[in-house]
């Protein structure tokens, strides 16, 4: 998934968003071809029902 902003000061960004971990994890990217190069991870939490 391809996350984009047009018309901000920078210019325009695109984000990779892939998922990772079986799905559990999405990793950032700048880069098409590195699927995890800003090393940054998204990490779904389950949260414990009391």
């Amino acid at each position: 998934m391809n996350l984009s902003f047009e018309g901000v000061e920078q210019g325009t960004c695109l984000i990779n968003l892939n998922a990772i971990d079986e799905g559990s994890s999405l990793c950032l990217s700048d880069d098409i071809e590195i699927p995890c190069s800003l090393d940054i991870r998204l990490v779904r939490q389950n949260s414990a029902a009391s």
